[in-house]
């Protein structure tokens, strides 16, 4: 249950995030908070991100509806290894469903957030996003690393014939949930 509440959390700072921007930005355009590093500008995005499929309301709350469901069943039936692989996935649900609320709800996703560093890296382009897309990126991330690591520990423990580590944490992954 404990990362179902990060989830809930993710979507409560989400949702506020979102309504101050509404509230705070409507008309103001770019502002600088911290040059070259943090601006805010309100913005409203009818696709994914970047704008990749613009217009498709619901095929995207399908997606995200689904991929949120898919994520509840994990969490839930506790069928993940590690701490990290739960809490990358709360925050990849919490992110989730924060896009959903407004996809259903408006028809478009609030964003506000532009880093403008990000545009200077090669082959990135410039985009705004909102707190949501944040939790999903470095859930996704974490959700990732974690994964990979569990495996790499299985896969050693195979090799070796012993018992892995992280078969000896399984209980204490579930012990948080």
């Amino acid at each position: 249950m404990l990362y179902l509440v990060i989830a809930a959390l993710v979507v409560a700072a989400d949702q506020l995030t979102k309504a101050l921007a509404r509230g705070g930005l409507e008309g103001l355009g770019e502002i600088t908070t911290i040059p070259g590093v943090l601006h805010l500008s309100l913005s409203r995005n009818y696709g994914a991100s970047l704008g990749m499929l613009g217009g498709q309301r619901w095929l995207l709350a399908v997606l995200s509806a689904a991929a949120a469901v898919l994520i509840v069943y994990l969490i839930v039936r506790k069928k993940m290894s590690s701490r990290l692989e739960y809490l990358g996935l709360a925050f990849v649900l919490g992110g989730a469903v924060g896009n959903l609320i407004d996809r259903v709800a408006a028809g478009y996703v609030t964003d506000m957030i532009i880093f403008p560093w990000i545009g200077k890296i090669p082959l990135m382009p410039d985009f705004i996003c909102n707190v949501a897309d944040i939790f999903i990126t470095f859930g996704a991330v974490i959700f990732v690393a974690a994964y990979l690591v569990c495996e790499l520990r299985r896969e050693h423990a195979a090799k070796t014939g012993g018992v892995s580590r992280e078969s000896r944490e399984t209980g204490d992954a579930e012990e948080g949930s």
